[in-house]
């Protein structure tokens, strides 16, 4: 590359770099394959440190620059159908031993790894139908085991765990057990280099999670499910820790089976969900809770779906959450509650005619135009308050939002499109006063030739 500085004077440089990857794909045995990725980079600028020969150990391809690796071993075993297994294991490695960067002549190493373990328990696939061979006395049991678990959705547990480590300041290349992730210590002495800060983090993060649901007469179904996760490092004094339980949801469907709701719909359906989510930082050194929040959140409170007889779709949902932060400070307690609740309707329609136009001498061209027509309605309302160390509740902010968006497309052919769009949105801050208004058209033609 050159380059010319303002007095006129130019300047030259030259180099030479190797990039490369090497990837090893392979199957130990039927449910246990095996993925190995290289990626180097290389400095061939230095002749000494450029020496081709068919013996490794005087083998020389220029200066290492970086190196990223990464190892996936994956195993799911068959060997009950009403029971799968899964384990996963991922390590990433980077490395960058950059001389310009690091003059001392060392190197900076990183591992992540991540293991996972899950299971899935499915009673259905276990006690099966009815069989020939079944003993005369257990029918009666097996019949009521049948029937109670042909309602109940498979048990699915999951466990993972990720760890990550990085170092700087390392004299040499860490041990292949580093780089595969089996451990966090690299293997080789450190040093920190003078006016450098040496670079360290070690953190870790368990998972947990477990789901099912129960099949209920009517079209209901309840959904049920657990989540656990628990993040630490070693640089940090605190334990992040997040609970998420109860979590259910509610969907009943096939609603327009009924007589009366038959007349007026194709098909109707309703759903509901709730979620109650603790998230906490623990002190390490004395175990009490620092900070703490805890959301209920209704995603949605009530949500429902409706084709009407004329092919009309209609959606919506009806929003609620409400979270409350507390932090502790040298005993006392500062609360912060927010609040927030909408809506959101949506309509759909589409129409398909097949018409045409008549040409003289050619008769009648037939074409097919489609027609789609949706309007969307929305409101959200944010609320937030603040309680001080004597329960003194003072106002914080408070918004709202009404916005209708309704959009048009018509197609007169496969090669000729348009349509319109239009956005109304009003915005109010009541604690500021102020408002805030959009009113957007636009519209789009599309000609393929």
């Amino acid at each position: 590359s050159e380059s010319i500085n303002s007095d006129g004077k130019r300047f030259s440089t030259y180099n030479r770099q190797f990039a490369g990857s090497f990837q090893v794909n392979y199957n130990l045995f039927g449910s246990l394959p095996l993925t190995f990725n290289l990626q180097t980079k290389r400095d061939l600028n230095n002749p000494e440190e450029l020496k081709f020969s068919f013996n490794p150990k005087t083998f020389k391809l220029g200066t290492e620059l970086s190196r990223r690796q990464s190892f996936t071993a994956k195993y799911d075993p068959k060997i009950f159908k009403f029971l799968t297994t899964g384990f996963n294991y991922k390590a990433n490695y980077d490395e960058n031993s950059d001389p310009k960067r690091y003059k001392d002549g060392t190197r900076q190493a990183s591992i992540s790894s991540n293991y996972s373990v899950s299971g899935r328990f499915d009673s259905q696939k276990l006690l099966g139908r009815k069989g020939k061979g079944e003993f005369i006395l257990l029918k009666p049991f097996l019949w009521g085991l049948r029937l109670l678990t042909n309602r109940i959705d498979p048990i699915s547990l999951q466990y993972s765990q990720d760890n990550r480590f990085s170092s700087s300041g390392l004299v040499g290349r860490p041990s292949t057990k580093f780089q595969f992730g089996l451990t966090k210590d690299p293997g080789v002495e450190s040093k920190q280099a003078a006016g450098r800060a040496r670079r360290f983090s070690d953190s870790r993060a368990e998972t947990y999670s477990a789901k099912s649901g129960i099949k209920f007469i009517l079209g209901t179904k309840i959904s049920s499910g657990y989540g656990k996760r628990v993040s630490s490092s070693a640089t940090q004094r605190t334990i992040s820790k997040s609970i998420t339980f109860p979590d259910l949801g509610v969907n009943i469907g096939r609603l327009e089976r009924y007589r009366i709701l038959g007349w007026l719909f194709k098909s109707f359906s309703v759903n509901s969900s709730y979620s109650k989510k603790i998230d906490q930082t623990i002190n390490k050194d004395n175990g009490e809770v620092e900070k703490e929040k805890i959301s209920h959140n209704f995603g949605p409170l009530l949500g429902f779906s409706v084709t009407w007889l004329k092919s009309v779709q209609t959606s919506g949902r009806i929003e609620f959450s409400k979270s409350t932060s507390s932090t502790i400070n040298s005993g006392v307690s500062r609360e912060q509650r927010n609040i927030s609740r909408g809506f959101t309707l949506t309509n759909r329609y589409s129409f398909r005619s097949p018409t045409g136009f008549k040409i003289p001498l050619l008769g009648r061209i037939k074409f097919q135009s489609t027609l789609n027509l949706t309007m969307d309605i929305s409101k959200k309302l944010t609320k937030s308050e603040n309680v001080d160390g004597a329960g003194n509740v003072l106002p914080g902010n408070e918004r709202s939002d009404l916005t209708f968006n309704p959009r048009v497309s018509y197609s007169f052919s496969s090669n000729i499109n348009g349509g319109l769009q239009m956005r109304w949105s009003d915005t109010e801050d009541k604690r500021s006063r102020r408002k805030s208004h959009i009113r957007q058209v636009g519209i789009w033609v599309e000609i393929r030739f």
